[in-house]
């Protein structure tokens, strides 16, 4: 279960997805020994894969579904940050209406892709500093700090996206 609104750039879900999926694999290789065995060896991991499908709405359901279009038209990667684990940097890969909006409820389905494997980043500092239109979201990715934490060490914070530009957020 998502305990924080799913969010991408600067698209916020008023609305977590029913289902998601998150597809992480390994690419292996097979050595086979002559005249022996065969055995598999890690060689790398591969992007992680992130599907769902959910429900826009209300009367504004298609004006909704819209909106996330013109994000997936968006040519830039971007943040993606789903309740309960790390922040990284994703792209917006697929989107696909499932039905005509009936009784002001939308159906579809997503995928993004993560653009690498993003290295773990130690925090130094006790607090950060925000930048112009950085949100607890991008803090939490750039600090590698989940961001529920964050909103419970800045509970002055109603929304994570109230962050204002020379607030000092407490990272722990």
């Amino acid at each position: 279960m998502i305990s924080a609104s799913m969010r991408y750039k600067n698209f916020t879900w008023h609305h977590n997805p029913k289902t998601l999926k998150i597809k992480n694999s390994k690419k292996t290789i097979n050595l086979s020994y002559p005249y022996s065995y065969t055995e598999a060896e890690e060689m790398f991991n591969e992007k992680a894969v992130i599907e769902g499908e959910g429900e826009l709405f209300g009367e504004n359901c298609i004006e909704q579904f819209n909106n996330l279009c013109r994000l997936f038209s968006s040519k830039n990667k971007g943040i993606l940050s789903i309740g309960g684990i790390p922040s990284f940097e994703a792209y917006f890969t697929k989107l696909e209406l499932l039905c005509e909006p009936k009784n002001n409820i939308l159906s579809y389905s997503f995928q993004f892709t993560e653009c690498s494997s993003k290295e773990k980043r130690d925090t130094v500092a006790n607090y950060y500093i925000a930048q112009s239109e950085e949100t607890l979201w991008d803090i939490s990715y750039k600090c590698n700090i989940p961001i529920e934490t964050l909103a419970k060490l800045n509970p002055g914070y109603k929304r994570p996206d109230s962050v204002k530009e020379g607030d000092r957020v407490v990272l722990c």
